[in-house]
């Protein structure tokens, strides 16, 4: 029963892939702006901004759908999955501090299972 739980464990790991490595990545939203203005994930990775300001700021990344729009306290995130550099920016604000620069690298993380048996059964056998 522990060797296929443990096989079951392994197997979902693997269907889930991306989603089970992805991580996130956080950016504040100040009165001043962004607080880190160029950000570096992997595909399937997320990046959640938190709005830290007083006023309502919205996040808008250029050649994706995300688009958030946060109350202050709030945070929200998107999960990015295609490889590229894309411009993130709060439209409704002015200043140099409310764009940056998203760089989302192909994802390089990887899954190794080992065994010390060659075969595995599953069932009563």
């Amino acid at each position: 029963m522990r060797k296929m739980l443990t096989v079951a464990a392994a197997v979902a790991l693997l269907a889930g892939g991306s989603v089970a490595l992805g991580r996130t990545a956080g950016v504040d939203i100040t009165k001043n702006g962004f607080g880190d203005r160029s950000v570096t994930v992997m595909s399937g990775d997320s990046v959640s901004w938190k709005n830290t300001d007083t006023v309502e700021h919205q996040v808008v990344v250029d050649r994706t759908a995300c688009r958030l729009s946060l109350q202050p306290g709030q945070s929200s995130s998107c999960m990015f999955t295609t490889p590229g550099t894309f411009t993130f920016k709060d439209p409704t604000a002015t200043g140099t501090g409310f764009s940056g620069t998203l760089t989302v690298a192909q994802n390089s993380r990887s899954v190794s299972l080992a065994s010390s048996r060659s075969t595995v059964i599953l069932g009563d056998g």
